[in-house]
């Protein structure tokens, strides 16, 4: 054979190969969790064009899943995975940001049981999971924080709540501003006489200036409104804002980003069907809102942050709300709108023009267990995954908000200090499949006692027994339908809760006893 025709035929073996390499769908559902414990997201930061760093945690239930740090690869392994531990402390992740340098800050609420308290910790550390500084924030009320942002200068603004007690529920909104080096700036916490206040995620406007969005609660009442705060670089309240309706309705916030032009916002506002996009100038008046009109069964489970990015060509906004996905330009116009079958959390854009969508599922019940743990979900450029995701059409609509300004005032609070922390490897579980529950398996379970239930199948009333309680100690009952809703819980003595009379339909249901440190989970058959 002539060389001529064997380079023809190398090249076009080539040529091939590159074409089918091109062609590879790229697309997976794989879930991540620890049997019998909540798993779930509170925040991704890129690492890097082949990796992300995740942090998780487990809200305020104090399990062993709690405080954990993750670095996964975009194909969804997982290269990683640390616990973060202060003896006789939990530690719960809330936010992640990247830092100029590379590296990351993490923001967390550090719990302590005797004596109860609450105390927020800044921390700085490099891709490889390696500790850089830790600074704790405290003070003789009870702080949490909620979220983060960087500053033109490299500095860290977190926002949160700050109460007086456990027992509490007046809260006062809190800004907190350190420098690069996590040298404490200022710690203001700011109180309305009729309203609670909660902070739930800061951006850096372009003049400096600092937004915090969150919630607020009008005493004597339970639904839940918007509210707009605005501050000087030196923490200093300019404006504040909250949004009025005739008819009051719950909202929730959900994110909010800065541009160049002012910011946007995001959230359910009044009964908006769905998600609505706002837009403000940096002197937060109010410019448009669209309702996207899209929503669905994947609603909140523990208050995640359900967030706003930006894709990787920073011409369009990446918005999740209540179980979807969007796609939308600067004017808030959707390209293409997703809904998977999970609880989102954020999207993030991928080099490859693909995205990556991360929330608890799907869809939420794996190994039996009740609790929702860590999803990803690998999509194409329009956002379309193999399963447990569909495309719909979605328009955005105008909405009208109309803003009320209020007064804050505001109390300098807390000093930092430098602690060292420790942390933990281990290992996750993880499944590839599209399902709603995967089958039951025992690793690393060798040290739970199983929790019985008599009779299992019945009709109730039920026996629950485990003798790895005391019968004298505190423990929560809670009890689950199969799709993974709380339909009864109770707090007793456990002697008080070994009989289950509860008026329930025929069906699969979960009982998930908790105490001392343990958690059991049993299937019930109701007859």
């Amino acid at each position: 054979m002539k060389p001529k025709y064997v380079l023809i035929g190398l090249a076009f073996i080539l040529l091939s190969q590159l074409a089918i390499t091109q062609n590879k769908d790229l697309r997976y559902s794989k879930v991540f969790y620890e049997d019998y414990y909540s798993f779930h997201v509170s925040g991704t930061a890129w690492a890097g064009e082949d990796s992300l760093m995740l942090i998780s945690g487990d809200s305020e239930n104090y399990y062993p899943s709690a405080g954990s740090v993750h670095l996964f690869d975009i194909n969804g392994e997982m290269i990683w995975s640390k616990k973060l531990v202060l003896q006789g402390y939990n530690i719960q992740p809330t936010d992640i940001v990247n830092s100029p340098d590379g590296n990351f800050f993490i923001t967390a609420t550090l719990f302590s049981y005797e004596p109860y308290g609450k105390d927020i910790l800044l921390i700085k550390m490099d891709k490889s999971g390696e500790l850089i500084w830790v600074k704790r924030l405290s003070d003789d009320r009870y702080l949490h924080s909620s979220g983060m942002s960087i500053t033109d200068d490299g500095g860290v603004l977190i926002t949160g709540y700050v109460y007086e007690s456990p027992t509490s529920t007046s809260t006062g909104l809190i800004l907190i501003k350190y420098d690069s080096q996590g040298e404490l700036l200022f710690a203001k916490s700011f109180f309305h006489e009729n309203l609670h206040l909660t902070g739930l995620s800061v951006a850096s406007l372009d003049n400096e200036e600092i937004i915090v969005g969150g919630q607020y609660r009008p005493d004597n009442e339970y639904t839940r409104q918007t509210a707009i705060m605005q501050f000087s670089s030196g923490g200093e309240l300019i404006r504040a804002k909250k949004i009025s309706f005739e008819n009051q309705f719950d909202s929730e916030f959900g994110d909010l980003i800065s541009v160049d032009s002012g910011y946007y916002f995001s959230g359910n506002f009044g009964g908006t069907p769905g998600s609505t996009l706002v837009y403000m100038d940096r002197n937060s008046n109010f410019i448009w809102a669209k309702s996207m009109g899209f929503g669905g069964s994947g609603s909140s489970y523990y208050s995640e942050h359900q967030r706003i990015n930006r894709d990787i060509s920073g011409e369009h906004l990446l918005i999740c709300y209540e179980g979807s996905f969007v796609k939308a330009d600067w004017d808030g116009n959707p390209v293409w709108a997703q809904f998977p079958e999970m609880i989102n959390s954020q999207a993030v854009s991928l080099s490859d023009g693909g995205y990556l969508f991360i929330g608890l599922g799907p869809i939420l019940l794996v190994k039996e267990v009740t609790e929702p743990h860590t999803g990803f979900i690998r999509t194409n450029e329009m956002g379309e995954a193999l399963s447990c995701s569909y495309g719909y059409p979605v328009e955005s609509t105008y909405y009208t908000l109309v803003f009320e300004e209020f007064t804050a005032e505001s109390f300098d609070f807390g000093t930092a200090s430098t602690i060292s922390l420790d942390y933990l490897f281990y290992e996750l579980s993880s499944n590839d499949e599209c399902v709603s529950i995967i089958g039951n398996t025992n690793e690393n379970n060798t040290n739970k006692p199983d929790l019985q239930i008599f009779p299992n199948p019945g009709k109730g009333p039920f026996r629950v027994l485990t003798e790895a309680i005391n019968p004298g100690h505190l423990a929560s009952l809670a009890l689950y339908n199969v799709n993974g809703k709380l339909i009864y819980a109770k707090e007793a003595h456990w002697s008080e809760l070994q009989l289950l009379d509860v008026d329930m339909e025929s069906g699969i249901y979960f009982v998930r006893i908790s105490a001392e440190d343990k958690v059991f989970t049993a299937k019930l058959v109701v007859r």
